[in-house]
């Protein structure tokens, strides 16, 4: 699993070193990073040029409608 700290680091390791998942991994043992994980992020960088997530990737929000905020 990845903590927020973990994105900008690997971000940043790809963007200006270009190290790929196999390096990270070598380098950073203790972080039991998964193989195919990683460079599905790498991936992402590389295509996006950010870890972000994209805008409206998350479950949309159908209890806040306006016909259900005023039976409320």
């Amino acid at each position: 699993m990845f903590q927020k700290k973990d994105f900008a680091l690997i971000e940043n390791l790809v963007k200006e070193k270009g190290w790929s998942g196999a390096r990270l991994r070598r380098e950073f043992p203790h972080k039991m990073w998964c193989k195919s994980s990683l460079n599905k992020l790498i991936r992402k960088i590389l295509s996006t040029g950010t870890s972000d997530r994209k805008h409206g990737s998350g479950r949309p929000r159908s209890v806040r409608t306006t016909e259900n905020a005023q039976l409320i």
